[in-house]
């Protein structure tokens, strides 16, 4: 059984860049893709619901796992599509780490709802 098998989703990797708006505020943009089109397989984990100045936030920490090194960064965006078509965005939140004796990779991600 190939460890593809397991991996059902698709994902892209892009890279933000910080910079300055006419006001001197901060912005990122993400527009270096990295990869495109690479299997995984796409974990919940846990989930918090926070209130924060009134509006109410969901964070959703995942997992992802590769059958190679992702080499992501932390606050690279990552776009999933799952088997039935749902895609996710998700934010990295740590380092790549190999499991399973090496033949699997683990990424920390974390997905943020938008305020209800």
């Amino acid at each position: 059984m190939s460890i593809y098998s397991v991996m059902d989703s698709q994902a892209t990797l892009v890279r933000g860049s910080i910079g300055r708006d006419a006001e001197s505020g901060v912005t990122q943009t993400f527009n270096k893709t990295i990869w495109t089109n690479k299997w995984c397989s796409y974990q919940e984990k846990s989930t918090t619901v926070l209130d924060l100045y009134g509006q109410r936030q969901t964070l959703t920490r995942s997992m992802l796992y590769f059958a190679e090194d992702p080499k992501a960064e932390v606050n690279d965006l990552v776009t999933v599509t799952d088997r039935t078509g749902s895609t996710y965005k998700l934010l990295v939140r740590g380092t790549s780490q190999p499991i399973g004796r090496g033949r699997q990779w683990e990424l920390e991600v974390e997905r943020v709802r938008a305020p209800s």
